[in-house]
């Protein structure tokens, strides 16, 4: 299963709508099949087929290792190497779903192998190529990013509470600033989004 394909059965499953029309929904998402012809489909053909979507969505999300490229992007993921304009980007994505966001949080974060740039005026494009890549393997590379990530973040806040100290700045003043980086930049990558990704399955 590709990663576009989870996400659309996995916002199918929360939408509002109900549940015989939910299952028909999943079950095109799955197959790319439409409405229509899923209920043209026999009932022991649906049933086969919705009975794999629930099992899509009630198993723990598959086990892989976070590799440096990813159908044909690089991935990075070293914080420290990311510009400005990926660390803004990225960020916007981070307040989100990281399952409903992982294509746009990885091509926040991508590479042209051949010329090792980051080429944001093709975000878009990556992060659709990135859908088509299996779920496994998009889920592992967003997952230890984000973790590299908030670890990063929480290493420079305890690295700027040591250089704030030697400073002129008062307790209070330097406790206020500290607290608005964490709420700033560790907010986003807290591990309930992390969790999300794990359990959302």
């Amino acid at each position: 299963m590709t990663l576009g394909q989870f996400q659309e059965i996995y916002k199918i499953s929360r939408s509002d709508i109900d549940e015989e029309d939910k299952m028909t929904e999943m079950v095109a998402a799955m197959t790319g099949r439409t409405p229509n012809e899923v209920d043209s489909l026999s009932i022991p053909e649906f049933n086969q087929l919705a009975a794999q979507v629930k099992e899509a969505l009630s198993k723990p999300l598959p086990d892989a290792k976070a590799t440096p490229v990813i159908n044909g992007h690089g991935i990075t993921y070293e914080p420290a190497k990311l510009n400005r304009g990926q660390y803004v980007t990225l960020n916007h994505f981070l307040k989100g779903d990281v399952l409903e966001n992982a294509h746009l949080i990885l091509a926040s974060v991508s590479y042209n192998p051949k010329t090792k740039q980051h080429e944001p005026d093709r975000h878009n494009e990556i992060a659709e190529a990135l859908q088509s890549a299996p779920l496994e393997q998009v889920v592992a590379a967003c997952l230890f990013f984000c973790q590299v990530f908030e670890t990063s973040i929480k290493g420079l806040g305890s690295y700027l509470g040591k250089e704030l100290t030697r400073g002129m700045m008062s307790h209070h003043d330097r406790a206020v600033m500290l607290r608005v980086l964490t709420g700033v930049l560790d907010g986003y990558t807290m591990q309930s989004r992390l969790q999300t990704l794990k359990e959302s399955a």
